[in-house]
């Protein structure tokens, strides 16, 4: 399994065919495109034989924090460790790039990303009901990540090796 940061025009189509079969409704491809408009964002994408089967896209906020938008599994590569992996790599860059946040916002139909959050130390900071009434009308789950700045040893700045979180 390779994981690498791609563009979305490389990986446009395979996102929306995982998506489609991950969410009760997904995103229009106007309204998809819509979100990441004048927006800096990153698409991480988890590949085995040259087929995506998970992605991970971010974007930089209005407040400078990262804000993980919208994340995806393919259903028979789920519970392989996919999306743990893609959400380190999404901490490790916002860490490296001086980020002090990463915020999430989810819903209890996904009780897979919020057992991810739980497991990476995400809390939650807020709920809105009603929040998506336009199309699936979930109340919001509002999760944040407040990432440290890693303070190397240094002997473990040597090695390569960090602490945690």
């Amino acid at each position: 399994m390779d994981y690498l940061e791609i563009t979305l025009e490389d990986s446009i189509s395979e996102i929306f065919k995982i998506g489609q079969e991950s969410f009760e409704q997904f995103y229009p491809i106007k309204k998809f495109l819509k979100k990441l408009e004048n927006k800096r964002y990153w698409v991480y994408v988890a590949r085995e034989k040259n087929e995506i089967v998970g992605f991970k896209i971010f974007y930089e906020d209005d407040d400078r924090q990262i804000y993980d938008w919208l994340d995806g599994v393919k259903p028979s590569y789920r519970r392989r460790g996919i999306a743990s992996k893609l959400m380190r790599m999404e901490i490790d860059f916002a860490k490296q790039n001086n980020y002090s946040k990463i915020k999430i916002k989810t819903h209890k139909g996904h009780p897979e990303m919020l057992a991810l959050c739980d497991r990476f130390g995400f809390v939650e900071v807020g709920r809105e009901p009603h929040h998506w009434a336009d199309s699936i009308d979930k109340e919001a789950i509002f999760l944040e990540l407040i990432l440290k700045k890693s303070q190397l040893l240094p002997n473990l700045a040597a090695s390569g090796l960090s602490e945690e979180l």
